[in-house]
């Protein structure tokens, strides 16, 4: 009775070993992503920002114009 008990608490230390290693790979993971995901939004926002300069700046070259021309 007692070597079956103590090969079910063995059994089950294994077990929660490879939960344990299982869920710290996917905090790492989130981690990396997270990363990822933060670098992508800073570059969508400089380049959204380059883009609203280039339309600012093209709007006053268009006015520009405009005031040549009158």
């Amino acid at each position: 009775m007692e070597q079956c008990i103590i090969q079910y608490y063995k059994n089950e230390h294994k077990h929660f070993k490879k939960v344990k290693r299982g869920l710290s790979l996917q905090k790492k993971m989130t981690k990396h992503y997270a990363k990822k995901h933060k670098l992508v939004c800073a570059k969508l926002k400089e380049a959204l920002h380059e883009v609203q300069t280039l339309k600012e700046v093209k709007e006053h070259e268009r006015l520009g114009f405009l005031a040549e021309d009158s």
